[in-house]
């Protein structure tokens, strides 16, 4: 293993909610590094690792606990111990929302993108209710500049046909494959179109607490929003968080919603989050002051010392 580095070595945050969020994301690791003290008031456990040029910090939601809460606590411990974070992502599963314009299938992955009039993220259950029924009240933060330029860095090596995510999800390893699409089906009744590789879309995710298994839900909430996923996480990290948010589509969000696809789809989208990382440098380091000489003793204040050390 490489050897052990301090906790200011560590550039980027990746946070799963899910186990297999986190193999698929470990499976992204060029190097795996030795862990470090935990830190005390931290209850993170952190894989720590370098992609590309970068020393990644990888944790995960505790289990049982999904949602914004406990993605923004998850997210503050991880800050906290790792004070030189530029960004995170937030990399995982979610519900698609497909539609005429925007033929979202399994294992698709969508990013969160703002868009003319559309945040990257909207929380779709934080507002007001009144006569006149629901309104939303709350707009959030969007990503980071750094990770918006990455952004349209890796659509146009795609328009060139370079598609970095599809070498990185063909190097993952068998047992890992294995492993994490042992539910997985290559297709399902009614299913007949999923495309053969996963495909990026970009545009708004609705976030919220609510685990929605309604297609009438799910289809209001891609009308008044026109988002592209739904998820549960991103809402508390956007506002305090230099964040991104990945997710691959592993159900419809509907009445069919299961786990068969959340393998192949938590792979899709580390092996983008991979592919952003790719195009952005690490930040060059501080440039230190230099430190100045004392000023030269006179002849006669070395005399002045050296008789005053024999005096006494």
């Amino acid at each position: 293993m490489p050897p052990l580095l301090s906790y200011d070595e560590y550039a980027v945050g990746w946070i799963c909610a899910i186990t297999n969020e986190v193999v698929a994301a470990k499976a992204m690791l060029d190097d795996v590094h030795e862990p470090l003290p935990q830190k005390r008031k931290d209850s993170n456990i952190y894989i720590l690792g370098r992609i590309h040029k970068h020393n990644v910090v990888i944790t995960c939601l505790p289990a049982g606990k999904l949602g914004p809460h406990s993605a923004a606590i998850t997210a503050t411990n991880m800050f906290r111990t790792f004070t030189s974070l530029r960004f995170c992502f937030m990399v995982g599963v979610g519900g698609g929302l497909p539609s005429n314009d925007s033929e979202i299938k399994l294992g698709d992955v969508v990013v969160s993108t703002p868009r003319p009039k559309q945040n990257a993220v909207v929380q779709h259950d934080f507002g007001k209710t009144d006569d006149k029924g629901f309104e939303r009240t709350h707009s959030l933060n969007s990503p980071p500049r750094i990770l918006l330029n990455a952004i349209n860095r890796v659509r146009s090596e795609h328009k060139l046909r370079n598609y970095g995510y599809l070498r990185y999800l063909s190097s993952v390893s068998e047992s890992v494959r294995s492993g994490l699409l042992v539910d997985d089906v290559e297709s399902r009744d009614g299913e007949p179109n999923i495309p053969a590789t996963p495909r990026i879309f970009y545009g708004t995710m609705a976030s919220g607490n609510q685990l929605i298994a309604s297609a009438a839900v799910r289809d209001k909430l891609r009308i008044d929003l026109e988002a592209l996923c739904i998820e549960m996480e991103a809402a508390g990290l956007m506002d305090d968080f230099q964040c991104l948010v990945i997710r691959g589509i592993c159900d419809y969000s509907d009445s069919s919603k299961n786990k068969e696809w959340q393998g192949r789809a938590a792979l899709a989208a580390a092996a983008v989050g991979k592919e952003l990382l790719s195009f952005i440098e690490p930040e060059e380091a501080p440039i230190s002051s230099p430190i100045s000489a004392p000023p030269l003793a006179s002849t006669s204040e070395i005399a002045g010392s050296s008789t005053s050390r024999f005096v006494h």
